[in-house]
């Protein structure tokens, strides 16, 4: 196992999803784009994302090596998917939380280094007040983190 940084982690997931190309035939033109900010996220342009790591735990459970310790974190895939409609936005939400969860299974270390596992946790809306859809995908993810400090 490859150990590595919630940054190196992030950039290779990053790759990972702009890779995806949606399986939900409706929207399958709006490709999942990153931004900078989480701010932007807001923009309602579909399939938007900003990528975070959070509450990275140092659960002594896992792995442990000279090199590193395998630990969970919670990912965060904060999307937005503009202004459509419920029932549209429904079906998109699911499709994509899933194709997310089975690119990442597929991706675990060496494709994306120190990548163990991941667990879809399903969909965190967040309140809008420009009617648009927005929220995140959320999985935990267990990785190989580089360094031995719990």
């Amino acid at each position: 196992m490859t150990p590595t940084t919630t940054r190196e982690l992030r950039a290779a997931t990053k790759l990972v999803l702009q890779s995806l190309v949606p399986a939900e035939e409706a929207r399958r033109d709006a490709r999942w784009q990153p931004l900078e900010r989480r701010s932007d996220v807001q923009s309602g342009e579909i399939r938007r994302f900003f990528l975070s790591f959070v509450n990275t735990s140092d659960d002594a459970s896992g792995v442990q090596s000279p090199d590193g310790i395998e630990v969970p974190t919670t990912m965060l895939v904060m999307t937005s998917y503009g202004s459509l409609d419920d029932s549209e936005v429904e079906d998109l939400i699911s499709g994509d939380g899933a194709q997310i969860f089975h690119a990442m299974q597929l991706r675990g270390d060496p494709v994306i280094p120190g990548l163990v596992s991941t667990a879809w946790e399903g969909w965190d809306p967040e309140d809008d007040d420009q009617g648009r859809q927005v929220g995140a995908h959320v999985y935990t993810v267990r990785y190989f983190r580089a360094g031995t400090s719990v």
